[in-house]
């Protein structure tokens, strides 16, 4: 008798699924003439997230005209960053840069308007 315990089925068909979907939206938005990111897909939810280099704040607003929506101040694990989310689909898709200089900490500290 096998005393593991297995993965049930439809999680993993859900994962799939939604890592499908998530897929399918980022082919989207790869057609189009944006600036590169790394991207990332979510396992566990309805997530794409793109990830710009360091400081590049005329990408980010390349994006966020793209996407109809405004960079807003965020954060990851190792500091500041400026955050653009949208949905696409029913794909949560988020892009996003590090701020490391002077450039763009007033934007993600929330102190510029729009």
């Amino acid at each position: 008798m096998n005393d593991m315990v297995q993965p049930a089925a439809p999680a993993v068909a859900d994962t799939r699924e939604r890592q499908r979907r998530s897929a399918i939206v980022l082919a989207g938005l790869l057609l189009r003439d944006l600036p590169p990111a790394t991207w990332y897909t979510a396992r566990y939810d309805d997530r794409l997230t793109g990830q710009l280099d360091r400081d590049a704040l005329a990408e980010l607003e390349q994006w966020a005209v793209a996407l109809g929506a405004a960079p807003a101040p965020g954060g990851y694990p190792l500091g500041r960053s400026l955050d653009i989310d949208a949905v696409i689909d029913g794909i949560q898709v988020r892009v996003w840069t590090p701020i490391t200089t002077g450039a763009g900490h007033a934007e993600a500290d929330g102190e510029v308007t729009r």
